[in-house]
């Protein structure tokens, strides 16, 4: 029987939903790696996805000048998958499972024609105040929304997937045993 356990951005995260220190990160994720295992030795078959949200507003606020958010996402899928697959390896060989974590950076497939281009609704990075958000939209062509914490925000188009692309190596990867 095959189980997906989705771990949201924020299971890497601080309780504020802030990024935190690498070794809040690494025992984090450790937790999630222990019923990742749970499940394996309840004989299922397991893919583990997550999302990135702390993660990729972090990263967009340091590099948003080297890096489109495509880049950005992708970035952070190597990073969390890293953080994954480590915990998840120490945690199989401390129970001696057999099994092999694999990092897939998965790349979704979208209608360009959705609605979501056009109405960018999906919050990431800091609160900045109007000045700075009405600079930073003229500098970058970035889009800004008001956040009910308090200032604002960009926004992005966050469109319905409709496919993944990694999907076939997905399902190769879990009939030889794998878990991506």
């Amino acid at each position: 029987m095959l189980a997906v356990i989705a771990l949201g951005g924020n299971a890497f995260a601080r309780e504020s939903g802030k990024v935190g220190s690498p070794e809040e990160q690494w025992e984090r994720v450790k937790l999630a790696a222990v019923d990742v295992a749970d499940m394996i030795e309840e004989g299922f078959d397991v893919v583990v996805t997550h999302g990135n949200g702390p993660q990729a507003g972090l990263l967009a606020e340091r590099v948003s000048d080297y890096l489109s958010l495509d880049m950005i996402d992708a970035a952070t899928e190597g990073w969390m998958g890293y953080l994954i697959a480590n915990a998840l390896t120490n945690e199989f060989l401390r129970r001696g499972i057999q099994r092999s974590p694999v990092i897939v950076i998965s790349r979704s497939i979208v209608n360009k024609n959705d609605t979501a281009f056009q109405n960018p609704t999906k919050y990431i990075g800091p609160i900045y105040d109007e000045e700075t958000a009405d600079k930073l939209s003229k500098e970058r062509g970035w889009v800004f929304k008001w956040d009910m914490r308090g200032g604002f925000r960009r926004v992005v188009p966050s469109p319905e997937p409709v496919g993944t692309m990694e999907l076939d190596l997905v399902r190769l990867l879990l009939r030889e045993g794998y878990v991506p």
